[in-house]
């Protein structure tokens, strides 16, 4: 599975990596994305349900925030997979 944590914003050097993260943040689906990881860590499964999407969008959502370094993702094997 795969868990997400949500991490600090970065400082901004230039105007095109703030115009990068603006625009990154710009999604609702996004913005709740964030909303959800400043309080907990988050599977993809679950987060997907919880926001009514599928979870290849959710993954696409992802991405964008990761290539902005808004948050971070990691596979994780659950207890009841191994």
């Amino acid at each position: 599975m795969t868990r997400i944590k949500y991490l600090h914003m970065k400082n901004i050097n230039n105007g095109n990596e703030l115009q990068k993260i603006l625009e990154a943040l710009s999604n609702p689906h996004r913005l709740k994305i964030i909303g959800v990881f400043s309080e907990s860590k988050q599977y993809v499964g679950q987060l997907a349900r919880d926001l009514g999407i599928s979870r290849p969008l959710l993954y696409l959502h992802i991405q964008k925030l990761e290539e902005v370094g808004l948050i971070s993702s990691y596979m994780e094997i659950s207890e009841s997979v191994r």
